[in-house]
């Protein structure tokens, strides 16, 4: 698409767990979005990032697709839900640099919310003959539930005391 989002327009995220740094281009099907492992980020350090890390980059990544569309149909970003994930594949430690994060939809079903989308980290690097390198870094498939009515979804699921 040609508007050009912020990360934080498209995700109810805030500093620090605002982990997407920004987003390349998206269409009907997939987001790119770049993530910078750089000390004094969330979960970084001066060696970079934990493994695990990178299931919360690809739910953002996925997350992102999903605001930019309600944005782009005039609705206002909900909340959603990481439901699970298969699969997930990635190194035990993220070194520092950039990664690019992409997210696929695999199924999406808009009248009940429900999204399953591949997603693949990669690191980026210039070689001496200006190519770019990627390496998959991380892969997975992850489940996303997009209520329409989030406020209804976490009022059910809050205990109210007198």
């Amino acid at each position: 698409m040609s508007h050009r989002y912020q990360p934080a327009e498209l995700l109810a995220h805030r500093a620090p767990m605002l982990l997407l740094d920004e987003i390349l281009e998206y269409d009907a099907q997939s987001l790119n979005a770049i993530v910078e492992v750089r000390p004094g980020k969330a979960f970084c350090d001066e060696s970079g990032a934990p493994g695990w890390v990178g299931l919360e980059w690809m739910a953002q990544t996925a997350g992102a697709w999903f605001g930019a569309h309600q944005l782009d149909n005039g609705e206002q970003v909900n909340i959603g839900f990481l439901l699970g994930t298969r699969h997930y594949r990635g190194p035990e430690h993220f070194p520092l640099g950039r990664i690019h994060a992409h997210a696929q939809v695999v199924l999406f079903d808009p009248a009940s919310g429900i999204a399953a989308m591949d997603c693949l980290l990669r690191s980026s690097a210039s070689n001496i003959n200006q190519r770019v390198d990627e390496t998959i870094l991380a892969s997975a498939r992850v489940k996303l539930y997009q209520p329409q009515n989030t406020a209804k979804i976490l009022d059910q699921q809050t205990v109210k005391y007198l």
